[in-house]
């Protein structure tokens, strides 16, 4: 009995032995993750910068990757994931130590506010990110894969510009209010303070006039005020310009045909439809007059709407 006892002892302590050496195993400081980028049928960014926020806490880790995916390694963990292209122009990007307050700002032009109290900003150049996603959680040991979907945050408006006659016109500047100055990068929309300030923020560009008709492309985040679908009211200030120095200025009221264009298409001047909108410029008596004649939703891309005005 004694002897049986004695074995039995042995054989146990084998076992607990074995067993405690797997526990202690040491996991490594950090685990391969691959994160591939989904991007549909917009073009493929040359480089992302990739931006990774524990969800428990600390700092967030940003490494720059192809456009085709991260591959990398990071602590296990839960994160939040941000991604955008790199190589953007016109955009700064504030508050980035924190998911929820990263924030991508279109950058003001010089001498950016106006007489009348506008903040003119420049064109926005393409920003494709990764927003909303779900969240990543990195195993103590087995490498990770997951992907994301790329969203195109910018949007461009087309103006198209029918003079009844040149009358000396070489050259157009204008601006229009009721942009959005930013964007949240977290969920790909405007924040209290980029809808707050939309009505008072202007795009601007200019134009050589060398004919009677011709195309301005304006890239902007977005006009659409999300508290009631409509577009904010919105002011195209169109100065004229003669080769001989003399200058006119001319009011377009855009909130109409805008609001038109939301309705339309569900949603405002898109990533993937063009949107445009005839404005007609003619001489009268004392100068010039202009107006909306009509717009375009969907040209070259799918169903195409028109809506035309008589006023």
């Amino acid at each position: 009995m004694k002897g049986k006892k004695i074995l039995l002892l042995f054989v146990t302590g084998i076992a607990l032995a074995s067993c405690t050496k797997e526990e202690l195993r040491p996991a490594p400081d950090k685990v391969d993750v691959t994160v591939r980028l989904h991007w549909g049928a917009l073009p493929v960014a040359g480089g992302m910068n990739y931006c990774f926020y524990p969800t428990g806490g600390g700092a967030a880790v940003t490494e720059e990757g192809s456009g085709e995916a991260y591959q990398g390694a990071l602590p296990s963990g839960g994160y939040r994931v941000l991604a955008y292209n790199t190589g953007t122009e016109g955009i700064a990007f504030t508050g980035m130590e924190s998911y929820g307050t990263a924030t991508a700002e279109v950058l003001p032009v010089s001498a950016s506010t106006r007489a009348d109290g506008l903040t003119l900003v420049s064109q926005a150049s393409m920003l494709y990110a990764v927003t909303g996603s779900d969240e990543l959680v990195v195993p103590r040991l087995d490498p990770v894969e997951t992907g994301a979907n790329v969203k195109r945050l910018t949007r461009s408006l087309r103006l198209t510009f029918k003079l009844s006659d040149t009358q000396g016109i070489s050259s157009l500047e204008g601006t229009f209010n009721g942009v959005y100055p930013s964007l949240l990068l977290s969920t790909g929309e405007p924040g209290s303070i980029a809808r707050s300030s939309a009505p008072q923020t202007a795009a601007s560009f200019t134009a050589a006039v060398t004919s009677r008709e011709f195309v301005v492309g304006v890239s902007l985040f977005g006009m659409k005020n999300p508290e009631n679908g409509a577009a904010y009211r919105s002011t195209l200030r169109l100065s004229l310009k003669g080769g001989d120095g003399w200058r006119q200025d001319v009011d377009v009221d855009l909130t109409r045909a805008l609001t038109d264009i939301f309705a339309a298409g569900g949603e405002e001047p898109a990533f993937e439809i063009p949107t445009a909108i005839d404005i007609r410029v003619e001489p009268t008596p004392v100068g010039f007059s202009a107006s909306v004649e009509g717009w375009r939703l969907g040209e070259g891309s799918g169903e195409i709407k028109y809506g035309y005005y008589q006023d």
